[in-house]
């Protein structure tokens, strides 16, 4: 290896991602190359410095544009199971590499945070992001960012961490976009957080209305809601008639308490809460509102221990 080769490979051999046979190649040439040490000392001392830096949280507007297009993307995948050619990232090794070092390493493996599946019932398909593959999910593994959920009729999942379980009933498709970040696509999911947690959970649907959970449960699900549509006045030759009224169906993401908060954010940034024993719902522009549930069961497919 001459000396622009191994310097392309220093933010590799930094950050300790170089594979066995370049490493030992480009040991040998630091050996003999005072210039590349000096350049390697520098790129350690660069990563070091990344690495005592507390990871920056991307910006709330940055996390719903990312939930919202990936939604909008995958919308049309929850009825089926797709299979991808595996990607081949060689080529874009290295270029990973500098942009760690650019944007800071640490907030680029906050990525890798995972959910276990703590219990399972029936069968749900999980598609891995990284090999664009289907395959049955299994209890005791972990899902990470990027992963799509499926369960298919009869089935409950229920994942979880330190401080939070997230719950999927049975025919519910839900991509994990985020940290603590669920797009809902169909279906309904359960939130449980504990008063400890660092971050609420947020779940959100194709419109990018969301309801995020800091303390407490709450379910979320995605229901055929009827609405009154018509039955205005308007002008017509001359004469003012009144349409008749028509009942319209459409699908709004819905939130009902437990205990604790569930705080409504619209797709226009209005903000509302809904509190213990209570619904929230976002009409056709995104705005929430909150009214009385019915019954006080919520969600008693999520488990039995009252979490």
């Amino acid at each position: 290896m001459n000396c622009p080769e191994i310097r392309k490979l220093l933010p590799e051999l930094a950050l300790g991602d170089l594979d066995a046979e370049p490493a030992a190649a480009a040991a040998a040439h630091l050996a003999t190359c005072p210039d590349c040490r000096a350049a390697r000392e520098s790129v350690r001392r660069t990563v070091g410095l990344i690495r005592s830096v507390a990871p920056a949280s991307p910006s709330t507007e940055r996390r719903s544009a990312a939930v919202a297009a990936m939604a909008r993307a995958h919308a049309e995948q929850s009825e089926r199971l797709l299979t991808r050619p595996r990607r081949t990232w060689a080529p874009w090794i290295a270029a990973a590499a500098a942009f760690l070092i650019l944007v800071g390493a640490p907030q680029f493996r906050t990525r890798s945070w995972s959910l276990q599946v703590a219990s399972l019932k029936g069968r749900a398909d999980l598609l891995d992001r990284s090999t664009g593959t289907w395959r049955p999910l299994t209890s005791g593994e972990k899902v990470r960012v990027g992963d799509r959920l499926v369960t298919q009729p009869g089935a409950v999942v229920e994942l979880s961490s330190a401080s939070h379980q997230v719950w999927l009933d049975q025919e519910t498709s839900v991509d994990l976009v985020d940290v603590l970040a669920v797009a809902l696509d169909r279906g309904r999911v359960c939130i449980s957080v504990a008063g400890t947690a660092a971050e609420p959970v947020r779940v959100s649907d194709i419109t990018n209305n969301t309801v995020r959970v800091a303390e407490g449960r709450v379910e979320v699900s995605l229901r055929d809601v009827q609405a009154m549509v018509g039955g205005s006045r308007e002008s017509r030759e001359g004469e003012v008639v009144l349409p008749t009224a028509r009942t319209e169906t459409s699908r709004r993401l819905v939130a009902r308490v437990d205990r604790g908060v569930a705080e409504l954010r619209g797709a226009a940034d209005q903000r509302l809460r809904a509190l213990r024993g209570e619904s929230g719902t976002f009409d056709f522009g995104g705005k929430p509102s909150t009214a009385g549930l019915p019954d006080g069961a919520v969600a008693p497919w999520a488990g039995s221990d009252g979490r």
